[in-house]
């Protein structure tokens, strides 16, 4: 499961409706959220784990594109929670809880759980990824 998919789920338990929006070269996809016609672009995000620091890196790295940053996690610490929701932007605890933040829209609600994990696209990738394949090849 992907995060957009993992982010709709969680609106389509609130009743908002979604939708996904491509750019004209094709590149960058957006989740729609239009609850009553107020429509906001998201741009959705994965991590495994958002503390602090992460918040605040995303925050600041965020596209200047008039979309709203969501963050969708296995796990988000209650300060980066903070963070994001006071920097118009937002996140999605897997373990049940999705918050938003916009000009035009504000979210906070218990959202069911989501039990299995997010499947790992390489478990050996990165540089502690490399050291480990390392180390057990020695």
């Amino acid at each position: 499961m992907d995060e957009e998919a993992l982010a709709v789920d969680a609106f389509a338990q609130l009743g908002f409706d979604t939708s996904t929006l491509v750019d004209d070269a094709g590149g960058d996809t957006d989740l729609v959220v239009d609850p009553d016609g107020v429509r906001c672009t998201l741009d959705v995000l994965y991590r495994s784990l958002v503390s602090e620091d992460v918040a605040v890196r995303l925050a600041e790295e965020r596209r200047d594109d008039g979309s709203t940053l969501l963050v969708v996690a296995d796990r988000v610490t209650d300060s980066a929670r903070r963070i994001l929701t006071s920097r118009w932007g937002g996140y999605f605890d897997l373990r049940g809880r999705l918050a938003l933040r916009s000009e035009r829209m504000v979210i906070d609600a218990e959202v069911d759980p989501v039990k299995e994990r997010v499947a790992r696209t390489g478990a050996f990738s990165g540089k502690a990824g490399l050291e480990v394949a390392i180390a057990l090849l020695l």
